[in-house]
């Protein structure tokens, strides 16, 4: 079976993600409402007129201010730990993928959805 990351949850990615709550003996009503709410960021676009510039003027200029900028995303990233597994995952990964987003950025890397798609796969089964 192939499953697309980009996008919304496909019928398969729904029933995998039943089964697994159901494994994990999570309330049904809230694994739908996290697989919504999902939904809900992944039909997003990633680029649009609102963002031209604003993504490239937030990337850091030097190595200093790199450094720094993961250094925050790591503080920050730790302290969502302290938040129950489901949540934290749902904050700590999409800003891992920022995180990486804008360290290729600013070393020239252009990601795309390839990119993203996959590097949010890894996040996750990490």
């Amino acid at each position: 079976m192939r499953v697309d990351a980009d996008g919304a949850t496909t019928p398969a990615e729904r029933e995998f993600l039943a089964r697994l709550a159901r494994a994990l003996g999570l309330d049904a009503a809230a694994a739908q409402a996290y697989t919504r709410q999902a939904d809900a960021v992944a039909s997003v676009p990633l680029a649009g007129p609102a963002l031209d510039g604003a993504i490239v003027a937030a990337v850091p200029a030097n190595p200093d201010e790199l450094d720094r900028m993961i250094l925050n995303y790591a503080i920050l990233n730790g302290a969502l730990e302290l938040l129950p597994q489901s949540l934290a995952s749902m904050a700590i990964i999409p800003l891992q993928m920022k995180m990486v987003y804008r360290v290729g950025k600013a070393h020239g890397y252009e990601l795309d959805r390839g990119h993203i798609a996959t590097c949010s796969r890894r996040l996750a089964s990490a």
